[in-house]
């Protein structure tokens, strides 16, 4: 389950184990935070995945090094497959499906509740483009972030980390190594799997 603290909330069998850190514990939320929003504690979670399926970093095709289209370089397919694993995770988490994950199809998870709404997002591996997904995700009324899967750089992560900390917004990072992502005293909401 990507949210811990949902899963808990489905289920009072102890016996279930997914390894996940818990979130920090909930403080009050900010006056402007999309926490404030009601779909949070709805049935419905909004799941953002921030994955680099392409490099910003790179200007030209001499430079790329991987594939270059439409004035962009694209990176490798197993980025790709990155971002397809979180779909199908999240596919197998609303399916209640456990071939992966035998938790997902425990009887405590198949009487719960909440399904996972999906958003990847392409950071084009430089923390501006993940900075302008958080900050529209955070004006979204409609559907707005609950979670934040990535990003896999730290150089996105960290930035994202500051403000997503700042919003009360959980992030949780599949690849980011920088030792000060650790402080929870600047990255409250930061974690790692």
């Amino acid at each position: 389950c990507v949210a811990a603290s949902t899963l808990r909330s489905c289920t009072s069998s102890s016996s279930m184990s997914l390894d996940l850190q818990p979130f920090p514990p909930r403080l009050p939320p900010p006056p402007l935070s999309p926490l404030n929003n009601s779909s949070y504690f709805s049935n419905r979670l909004q799941v953002n995945i921030l994955q680099r399926m392409s490099d910003a970093r790179y200007s030209s095709s001499t430079e790329c090094g991987a594939q270059w289209n439409a004035g962009k370089c694209w990176l490798e397919s197993g980025w790709q497959g990155v971002a397809a694993a979180g779909i199908l995770a999240i596919r197998h988490f609303n399916g209640r499906n456990g071939t992966y994950v035998s938790a997902f199809g425990s009887k405590e998870l198949l009487q719960c509740d909440k399904r996972i709404n999906l958003a990847i997002v392409d950071t084009e591996s430089v923390p501006a483009s993940g900075l302008s997904a958080l900050i529209e995700s955070a004006i979204d009324q409609q559907a707005p972030t609950n979670i934040i899967i990535g990003a896999a750089r730290s150089a996105v992560s960290s930035p994202i980390a500051s403000i997503a900390g700042r919003l009360r917004l959980p992030q949780i990072s599949y690849w980011s190594t920088l030792s000060s992502l650790s402080d929870k005293s600047l990255y409250p909401y930061f974690m790692r799997t």
